[in-house]
């Protein structure tokens, strides 16, 4: 009984010192997967902590670029805006000035018309026709007929000016105008009515004239100060641009961190990984692949070149040959040629 107890106690002790011994392995584990665990944190801790410091770096570049930022913008808004209206009242003008040359064109089949019925009461027969003509086409002074225009409000002014100029444009003739002897009293009066009628389409044509002559001093003004706005847009675009290569190279100027892993170090002097790495060069798997493919791509097209080279060489060759061959043939034929003489 007593060997019995002994072996029970025995296996008893051999129970718990399994349990123990894989409790503490356990143990030691979860210690050793926390020491891991802390490593990491530590690694990411200090990782962003670096991108940290690089994020605050960054902020102060763009922070003191931050007031010529916002002028540069204030400037390319406000020539905007200005392109913007200038481009408005353009189109605005030009609108004005097509609805006038519309109007012109029919004012002038008016008076299109009325030479029409000239020719209509006056035809080639009549022996007066001559005299009819001279009397229809004469420019004599009138009383100006006032032209209501809502859009040439604005230049009543100007026009007034130029109304003492016209005066040139009249005959100077001072002779009283009378009926031709011999002419039918009735027709020369209708010939009267028409002259008057295409005087006022004329009057009417000058006034539209004159101010789709403004307009187009207008659009030339607009276009103008437009050419000027775009120049200046230029200018702070170039200037823009420049101050974000100027920013963008202080922002390069920044050191950055890369966590490397051991594995990924290739930087070693006797074996061993020295103590500066300020010369190494951070260099990533794709752009190494890419370079091993430029090599047997340049190994490839340096063979080509060389077939090239040679069929070059043969094809020089062959123009050699040919060249001596043809001069051989000039050197006959001038024997020849001197021979006949």
């Amino acid at each position: 009984e007593k060997k019995m107890l002994h072996k029970q106690l025995e296996y008893e002790k051999s129970k718990l010192q399994k349990r123990q011994q894989e409790a503490i392995r356990t143990f030691d584990e979860a210690v050793a997967d926390l020491r891991r665990e802390k490593f990491r944190l530590e690694a990411d801790l200090k990782s962003a902590d670096m991108k940290r410091l690089v994020l605050y770096q960054e902020y102060l570049v763009l922070k003191d670029s931050e007031t010529k930022d916002s002028t540069l913008k204030g400037r390319l808004d406000g020539k905007m805006a200005e392109r913007t209206d200038i481009l408005c009242k353009i189109a605005e003008c030009q609108e004005k000035l097509e609805n006038k040359q519309e109007e012109v064109e029919k004012l002038a089949e008016k008076k299109q018309l009325i030479s029409g019925e000239f020719d209509a009461l006056v035809d080639d027969s009549n022996a007066f026709r001559e005299a009819l003509l001279k009397i229809f086409s004469r420019k004599i002074k009138r009383l100006k007929k006032k032209v209501k225009d809502n859009d040439d409000e604005d230049y009543d002014s100007e026009e007034e000016e130029e109304e003492e100029d016209d005066d040139e444009d009249f005959d100077n003739e001072e002779e009283e105008e009378v009926c031709p002897p011999g002419c039918d009293q009735g027709l020369y009066e209708k010939v009267c009515d028409l002259r008057e009628k295409r005087l006022d389409q004329e009057d009417v044509i000058n006034e539209f004239q004159k101010t789709i002559d403004t307009f187009l001093k207008e659009k030339d003004t607009l276009s103008k100060k437009q050419k000027t706005i775009e120049a200046a847009l230029k200018k702070i675009d170039e200037e823009i641009t420049d101050f974000q290569k100027e920013k963008q190279s202080k922002l390069n100027d920044i050191d950055m961190v890369i966590t490397l892993k051991m594995h990924q170090m290739e930087y070693l002097v006797d074996g061993r990984l020295p103590d500066d790495i300020s010369q190494g060069l951070v260099f990533s798997n794709a752009s190494l692949r890419r370079l091993k493919m430029r090599i047997k791509e340049l190994i490839h097209e340096k063979a080509q070149l060389r077939r090239k080279q040679k069929e070059l060489r043969r094809e020089h060759i062959q123009l050699h040959r040919d060249k001596k061959a043809k001069e051989q043939r000039i050197a006959e034929l001038e024997g020849r040629a001197y021979d006949a003489q």
